[in-house]
């Protein structure tokens, strides 16, 4: 989420998924859907919440996975939303961060 994001309430995630048996459209419908209808409740509001569909990339190369991870744990840092890596921990999964790092090593 970039700065001009927050003022105008617009929030942006990304999601690092396998796919398995249940396919990619399904979990996210059921995650926004869930996040949607858990949100509209708690701040008593209705209808919509998301403006449009999400994105998804195939991911079908080591290579480019570890690029995409690269990419997802430094984008909080590039944006300025944190001044180290380690921070991200305490705004997010810290597993994951913790994950993340361990590729990001690998990779240099």
């Amino acid at each position: 989420m970039h700065s001009d994001t927050q003022s105008q309430g617009l929030v942006l995630f990304y999601l690092l998924l396998r796919t398995g048996v249940v396919p990619i459209a399904t979990v996210m419908r059921r995650l926004l859907t869930g996040y949607a209808v858990s949100f509209n409740r708690r701040h008593r509001r209705h209808g919509q919440l998301f403006q449009n569909r999400y994105k998804s990339i195939l991911c079908q190369e080591d290579q480019y996975l570890l690029e995409l991870v690269r990419y997802i744990h430094l984008n909080p840092l590039r944006a300025g939303l944190v001044s180290d890596l380690k921070e991200s921990a305490t705004r997010g999964g810290k597993i994951a961060v913790e994950e993340g790092l361990k590729l990001l090593e690998q990779i240099k």
